[in-house]
């Protein structure tokens, strides 16, 4: 048979997890189409071990999905290469399911808009996104089937996908129900921008050295500029023109 294998393990803090026969890992193409739409999803379940092997799957990149009932499923990413068996560095981890409700102030972007929040999970050195989705006008957002006791961290964005805020270290789920009270900020500011003498108009982005704030305002043909920021303060700024001098 064509194709590649995968094998790995997965474990659990939890006395009742991998149970095998219940726990069932299976794969997730990250393209539609990518395993053909009459092909069979590879899946196999644990051994007594918690040891798994995924054979004939196509190459190309996948989430690998760990679940059982009355926990979280386990998601990693992972990489198939034709001809090639793979095996996952590290375990795949049930926990018991959490949920995280979070209170976004001010409830809505600059724009009068939903705020749009990622979350991701921290694996190993890297962070992977779990998710993302608008926040209710009233700022109020929630995911549920989280591992409890993994780390993630939360970054929101505006409806013009200017990255607002973020989490300056991931932070640790307890579940059953994790609850967090965001102040995101909300500054008007205008100035003017001028090229020597020649007022501007320019695109021109704020930001943190961090990486925790990315936000774009522009000036109009006469210079001014107005808008919002997280905050008052020092930004590293980078203005870009396409106006002829």
């Amino acid at each position: 048979k064509k194709g590649a294998s995968l094998v790995g393990t997965v474990t659990s803090p939890e006395r009742d997890a991998p149970k095998p026969g219940a726990c069932v890992v299976r794969l997730e193409a990250k393209k539609e189409g990518k395993m053909g739409a009459a092909a069979e999803v590879p899946r196999a379940t644990v051994n007594a071990r918690g040891n798994f092997h995924l054979e004939v799957v196509p190459p190309g990149d996948y989430s690998l999905v760990a679940e059982q009932e009355g926990f979280a499923a386990a998601r990693r990413s992972v990489t198939i290469v034709d001809g090639m068996e793979a095996n996952l560095n590290e375990p795949l981890v049930l926990r018991r399911p959490a949920r995280l409700e979070m209170a976004l102030s001010p409830p809505t972007d600059p724009f009068g808009k939903p705020w749009m929040v990622e979350l991701l999970e921290k694996k190993s050195e890297r962070f992977e996104l779990a998710g993302g989705a608008p926040a209710s006008l009233a700022g109020f957002w929630a995911r549920d089937n989280l591992g409890s006791g993994n780390r993630f961290s939360v970054r929101v964005r505006t409806s013009a996908n200017d990255l607002w805020w973020s989490d300056a270290e991931a932070q640790e789920i307890v579940g059953p129900v994790s609850r967090r009270q965001i102040d995101l900020g909300l500054e008007e500011v205008t100035g003017r921008i001028h090229l020597g003498d020649l007022p501007l108009a320019a695109r021109v982005t704020f930001a943190e050295r961090a990486g925790n704030v990315a936000v774009t305002l522009r000036s109009d043909a006469e210079g001014r500029l107005s808008g919002a920021l997280p905050r008052l303060g020092a930004f590293y700024v980078d203005v870009a023109s396409e106006s002829p001098l």
